[in-house]
């Protein structure tokens, strides 16, 4: 496998573990920001892939969620 479709499969994962944990949460992506320090576009571009992201990043958004 090639380094950028492993890179796509864990984004996806990440996305789906976000999404879920906003949902359990009933939370929108403004709450997820207020939480993480994240800005809201920058959520917004990860979750719909307009933008890869940090691992810093992935990491602020998990934490808030209490995933990681």
């Amino acid at each position: 496998m090639t380094n950028k479709i492993v890179h796509n499969q864990l984004q996806i994962k990440l996305v789906k573990q976000i999404v879920k944990g906003m949902e359990d949460r009933e939370w929108g992506q403004g709450d997820l920001s207020r939480h993480s320090g994240v800005p809201q576009p920058t959520i917004s571009h990860l979750v719909t892939g307009k933008r890869a992201g940090s691992l810093a990043t992935w990491n602020r958004l998990l934490q808030a969620l209490e995933v990681a």
